[in-house]
């Protein structure tokens, strides 16, 4: 368990496994160098032009970075299944250096001075039990101090490299390699030396570690109290969401629910919001900078400090990309001078294409636009002023003005949402009142009045009935009055005031004589209907003060609507025709929402903009007037300029290994520090591939965080393989000696471990915020990939919680599915520890400039390098495919992406190629690999594109690999035509190529009749319609509009005599490719039935694609023509060109010996 007393021995853990990453264990992807003795000068041209080619030079690049390994040993292990000895071949030592395009060597430089050679830190001691071990690292280390590497020829320094070697290892190259013939390999260069900034500040928090704060929030989850995720009541009702950059699409629903979570984000805290592919992650953050801008600028407070950081070039160019302007918005440009972004990069590389500060002294833009003439700039801002305002000669009033408009802004921008607020309010009014309905308040009213009305009569008649009771008592005879007791009068009284009291409802008169009891009733029921009556009158005002309060809400909200429309309902309109349905019929509060983004709080942004862009020239020119030689290092002063510039840029971009230089200031007495909390809020992009080790120093850096990214990309490349990592976290009081699993699952989930963590998964056990158990929020809308192709993750990956929002409908046709594939009868071959295809590259090469022209001209001209991209499980491989591409144009192809599927991460094109490379009985070690998978598939916006010998994936497989073929093949028409394959096969004596549909037809009838013994056919799909067929219609030629018909034999009927003539007929089909919705199609349960029925015997296969036909042992015919599904019409629009080889003679018999080999291995 992670505790607030461990994070100094975390810092340590993770500062060391950081060290480690120079000296990692270098996959070998390329073919070793005959040598004569241990030393190159020079690499051969071949492999020289190869490893230029992978490097994507540039032609102004005079020379790349490769690693040379000298030394290699094998050793034997028990393979865990076999139980078998099984040869592994290590590689401990390598030496960089740089390589020139004729393939001449030299030493590598750095900064410090030449680049040494370095042995694996796998194989140092304390490794793994069971590891090959050459030395210890203390021993390493200390032997490296004792040879000095200066400036040399590469003769004298490879002499030094194996005087290194030989110290430590006690032999010299040749002494050491136990192979007899002498081999060096060579290739591309890795990266290394980049983490010496981030080293320096693991080395600032062990000697000074902040007590509390966002870092210990971070590694203490236990420290974390968590909230719920507000309720969708409250998100509605947000109005501390106030700015918004882009006024073309409001936020979505889960967008909004996180911009609520950020407006509620305290100081320490973390917030993590998951984002899956194509969700708006970077529309999010564009969000979170935008808000805090206007806030901090209604409010009248300095601009928040705010850096965004990721791992990889991708991610960063992502951020720098979505803060570069683009807009024909006069409101939306800059009132500055030269300035083309909303972010400035900070980078110690100059980088031309974006504003680049290249050092904590502002050199690069920051100071070159603060060493412009001020008065030359405030020119131009007075100028855009007067343009978008009003004209103006004061700066000072010019930044009052922006000031007061965006105050108006956010005031109309509550007070929209109160409106809406007590428009939606109206139906919970109406609940409390026990009204279902407005009609029902209404009705209510008038019901109301006619009771008062009613009650007003009856008391009126029982006052009328009243007197005339007194004046009948009144005028009654003398004689009547005196003996009133008497039963004649008392009898005679009784019927006359009972006629009286006939217009009256009184209940209880017992004695109609009794003139007194029934004055007392009289006066009861006057005093009753006059107390209802006062009841009815106050819940008549009740009823009317709540109709008029409704008629208020709504008068005032109909009002509001109607004066925004006014002003912006051409924006609505555009919305909602590029957005169908999405943003109609909202409830008033989520409509009001929305009408906000793109209107105040979009303008809000921009006129905040404007206002620091005043502020920042009073602020330069008051510097100047100051001291302009002050290089603001000091604590305050270092600050101080950043707020400044934030004027400028309110956002900072960096790298994780960047970041820590640019975060320190100059303290006379101690020297350079780093400067804990500078930063207000750090924003890690794609933090799925960021390393706990590169970032976690960083969060020392600021005071809260946001954490955005999904742990189901591809995670970052480890620096530490999971046995080594376990050795790292002993010696760093991590682990036991006798480690536990269930510890290291622990640290495995909390995402803390080198090997298996990302910063990700952290953040979301660190966050404030809770979906259940799920830490953080989620964006769910997606909007890239059509919703065919983005299904396959849906399903698999994210469990159906994202909103499909794309449908199937594409801006350009082209041809393509949205999902297919192309199976390729083809073997890969091992490389090292990687593999490749040959066959499947060449195809694939092949492939995609026989489609580039028409793909170009779907795509609006678009260079083919902008359409499509090749990705792949296997390095060699996608060198292999490059390296055909510019074999085909070097031109053309140079930019073409052909990479791991760590190309495309984070990055999205129209087509994405996938290679697959392994054939049957490899093994699959990325079957399991949901996340690669997911990435690939998810970077497509057209298509995504399997190539490969699909015979290698079982669909009935429960794994990714087996979900990914079921996907495939859930929709007909998703395999491409593999013609390309069969005609680009060499035609001689013994092959004939077919190539159309009659001739197909006729081959298939050939096998039928020379077949003597055995009759073998594969076809993938089957379909009755097909086997009964006894017609084809095909084109004469080239002659499109001859078509031609003909009588052929059916299969149906071939196959009864075939085998009445005793021939063994055997029909192999695939299991799971004429399957839909779990059910077997009709046609192709038909078509079995016939092919059992004939006597034939029918094999069911799981994954086989092969369309093959072999007679006896003599004749093969291998192809892309399915024999028993194929149309059988060539007018159809369903129907493809197809092709396929006869081979025959000597040629025939390795193939038939190899397709039987395989179909025997499959069929059980």
């Amino acid at each position: 368990m992670v505790k607030v007393s461990d994070i100094r021995y975390w810092l340590s853990y993770w500062k060391k496994t950081l060290a480690d990453v120079d000296r990692k264990k270098i996959e070998v992807t390329t073919h070793p160098i005959l040598v004569e003795s241990y030393f190159i000068d020079k690499v051969p041209q071949r492999h020289a032009n190869f490893l230029w080619n992978i490097s994507q030079t540039k032609e102004e690049t005079q020379f790349i970075n490769v690693d040379v390994c000298s030394c290699s040993i094998q050793t034997a292990f028990e393979h865990a299944k076999s139980k078998e000895l099984v040869e592994e071949v290590h590689y401990p030592f390598w030496i960089p250096a740089i390589m020139y395009k004729d393939g001449t060597l030299a030493p590598q430089k750095n900064n410090k001075g030449l680049t040494k050679p370095f042995f694996v830190r796998e194989y140092l001691v304390p490794n793994p039990k069971g590891t090959y071990s050459i030395a210890s690292i203390q021993d390493v280390d200390s032997g490296l101090q004792k040879i000095e590497f200066k400036e040399e020829t590469w003769s004298e320094f490879w002499r030094k490299c194996e005087s290194f070697f030989k110290l430590i290892t006690g032999k010299s190259f040749e002494e050491y390699n136990i192979k007899q013939e002498k081999h060096i390999f060579v290739q591309k260069g890795e990266l290394r030396g980049l983490s010496e900034n981030i080293r320096k500040l693991y080395t600032r928090l062990e000697e000074s570690l902040p007590t509390e704060g966002l870092l210990q929030k971070l590694i203490d989850r236990e420290g974390v109290n968590s909230i719920a995720i507000p309720e969708q009541s409250k998100i509605v009702r947000n109005k501390m969401h106030v700015g918004q950059m882009s006024g073309e699409f409001p936020l979505s629903v889960s967008q909004r629910e996180s911009i609520t979570c950020f407006n509620l984000l305290e100081e320490s805290n973390v917030l993590a919001v998951n984002g899956p592919p194509g969700t708006g992650k970077t529309t999010f953050l564009q969000s979170v900078v935008a808000n805090s801008v206007v806030s901090t600028v209604a409010n009248q407070q300095k601009p928040e400090l705010i850096v965004a950081c990721s791992a990889n070039n991708q991610a960063i160019t992502n951020i720098l990309d979505s803060f570069v302007l683009d807009s024909k918005d006069k409101l939306t440009n800059r009132w500055l001078p030269e300035v083309s972004s909303l972010g400035l990069y900070l980078s110690t590389n100059d980088n031309k294409k974006y504003q680049t500060c290249t050092s904590e002294y502002g050199n690069g833009f920051l100071n070159d636009f603060e060493s412009g003439d001020v008065e030359d700039k405030k020119e131009f801002f007075l100028k855009e002023f007067a343009e978008n305002i009003k004209a103006c000669t004061d700066i000072e009033e010019c930044k009052d003005e922006l000031l007061s408009i965006v105050q108006s802004k956010v005031r109309q921008i509550k007070e929209h949402i109160d409106i809406a607020e007590g428009y939606e309010s109206i139906g919970q009014l109406l609940k409390t009142a026990n009204f279902s309905h407005l009609d029902d308040l209404k009705e209510n009213i008038s019901s109301t009045y006619e009771n008062i009305e009613k009650y007003g009569v009856e008391i009126q008649q029982i006052s009328d009935v009243e007197e005339q009771l007194t004046r009948a008592k009144e005028q009654q005879p003398f004689l009547q009055k005196l003996f009133c007791f008497l039963p004649k009068f008392k009898k005679r009284r009784a019927a006359l005031f009972q006629r009286i009291m006939l217009n009256v409802d009184v209940n209880g008169i017992s004695d109609y004589s009794n003139y007194n009891a029934l004055l007392h009733l009289l006066n009861e029921a006057i005093i009753s209907k006059t107390n209802s009556l006062k009841q009815l009158n106050e819940r008549l005002n009740e009823l009317l003060a709540l109709q008029c309060k409704i008629e208020e809400l709504t008068s005032s909200y109909h009002q509001c609507i109607r004066e925004w429309n006014k002003n912006y309902g051409d924006v609505l309109e555009s919305l909602q025709a590029m957005t169908g349905k999405e943003y109609t019929g909202l409830q008033a509060l989520e409509d009001m929402q929305v009408k906000m983004d793109v209107s105040y709080r979009y303008e809000a942004f921009w006129y905040a903009i404007h206002f620091r862009e005043a502020e920042y020239l009073l602020n330069l020119e008051l510097k100047q007037e100051q001291d302009s030689n002050d290089r603001e290092r000091g604590e305050d002063t270092y600050k101080e300029k950043l707020q400044r510039f934030a004027g400028v840029t309110p956002i900072y971009i960096s790298t994780f290994h960047s970041i820590p230089r640019f975060s320190t200031f100059y303290d006379r007495a101690e020297g350079e520090k780093a400067y804990y909390d500078l930063f207000d809020l750090l924003i890690v992009d794609e933090a799925g591939q960021v390393a706990p080790e590169i970032a976690i120093p960083s969060f020392s850096l600021a005071k809260k965080a946001i954490v955005v990214g999904d742990i189901f990309q591809i995670p970052p490349v480890s620096s530490v393989e999971d046995k080594l990592d376990v050795v790292n976290l002993k010696m760093n009081n991590l682990l036991p000696e006798t480690a536990l699993d269930d510890i290291f699952n622990t640290y495995k989930n909390y995402g803390l471990l080198c090997s298996l963590g990302n910063i990700m998964r952290m953040a979301q056990q660190a966050c404030f915020v809770k979906d259940g158990e799920d830490g953080g929020t989620l964006l769910k809308e997606h909007r890239r990939c059509p919703d065919k192709i983005i299904s396959y993750s849906n399903k698999h990956v994210y469990h159906n919680k994202l909103i499909l929002t794309k449908g199937n409908k594409r801006k350009v046709e082209t041809g393509l599915p949205l999902k297919g594939f192309m199976h390729i009868e083809s073997t890969s071959e091992q490389i090292g520890s990687s593999k490749r295809n040959v066959q499947d590259a060449a195809i694939i090469a092949k492939w995609i400039d026989s489609k580039r022209l028409e793909l170009e001209k779907a795509f609006g001209n678009k260079p083919i390098t902008d359409i499509l991209a090749v990705v792949t499980p296997y390095k060699s491989q996608a060198s292999l495919i490059k390296d055909e591409l510019l074999n085909i144009d070097k031109k053309i192809y140079q930019k073409l992406i052909s990479g791991t599927v760590h190309a495309l991460q984070g990055a999205e094109i129209d087509i994405v190629i996938f290679s697959t490379v392994i054939t049957p009985g490899n093994s699959t070690s990325f079957a399991g690999n949901i996340n690669m998978l997911n990435v690939a598939i998810s970077r497509a916006k057209s298509s995504f594109l399997v190539f490969g010998n699909l015979n290698a994936i079982d669909a009935t497989k429960k794994n990714p690999l087996g979900y990914l073929k079921q996907w495939l093949q859930e929709d007909e028409g998703c395999e491409l035509s593999n013609k390309i394959v069969y005609d680009n096969k060499n035609a001689d004596k013994n092959v004939v190529r077919v190539s159309d549909l009659n001739k197909h037809v006729g081959t298939l009838n050939r096998a039928f009749e020379i077949a003597k013994s055995e009759l073998i056919i594969v076809s993938p799909f089957i379909s009755s319609n097909a086997i009964e067929c006894d017609t084809i219609k095909y084109y004469d030629g080239n002659e499109k509009e001859a078509l031609k018909s003909k009588g052929i034999n059916s299969i149906k009927e071939q196959l009864r005599s075939t085998v009445n003539r005793g021939v063994k007929v055997l029909v192999i089909t695939d299991s799971t490719l004429d399957v839909s919705n779990n059910q077997l199609k009709l046609p192709a349960k038909k078509g079995r039935e016939i092919i059992k029925q004939s006597g034939a015997k029918l094999k069911l296969v799981n994954g086989i694609h092969s369309k093959t036909i072999i007679i006896d042992n003599d004749i093969i015919v291998d192809g892309s023509f399915n024999w028993f599904s194929a149309l059988r019409d060539e007018q159809s629009k369903y129907f493809r060109e197809e092709s396929s080889i006869v081979v025959k003679g000597e040629p025939a018999q390795d193939m038939i010996q190899k397709a039987k080999s395989f179909l025997e291995s499959v069929v059980k």
